[in-house]
């Protein structure tokens, strides 16, 4: 008969990752990940304002390209495939796959969903 063994505590954290507000901490041996999300806050935004609009700088502000939209005959076809599966399946509410693609793929694919959504 096998002799039961207790169970190490560092093997449970190993296994089973704390959650610390919704960020999971996972421990593999020394090496932690951390999570690694910076971002400015309200007051730091407020605070960088009100320095440039002291100093006469200009602020700088983030704009946003605007591109002209593709024609539905623009879109790749085998995306545009895959749009309407994608509809298809959303109406349905089931589950779907959407591969790794490329950014400008990706566009297209977006721009496939939105005329899909539109004619149907």
């Amino acid at each position: 008969m096998k002799k039961s063994r207790a169970i190490n505590p560092a093997f449970l954290r190993w296994r089973f990752p704390v959650r610390k507000s919704g960020i999971s901490f996972t421990n593999y041996g020394d090496y932690a990940m951390r999570p690694s999300i910076i971002f400015a806050t309200a007051e730091y935004v407020k605070r960088l304002r009100e320095e440039c609009l002291r100093e006469n700088k200009p602020l700088h502000r983030h704009t946003r390209f605007r591109r002209q939209e593709l024609a539905p005959d623009e879109i790749n076809p085998d995306v545009l495939a895959m749009g309407g599966h994608i509809a298809r399946r959303c109406s349905e509410q089931k589950r779907v796959r959407i591969p790794a693609m490329k950014v400008s793929e990706w566009g297209h694919l977006l721009r496939a969903l939105e005329i899909e959504r539109v004619c149907h």
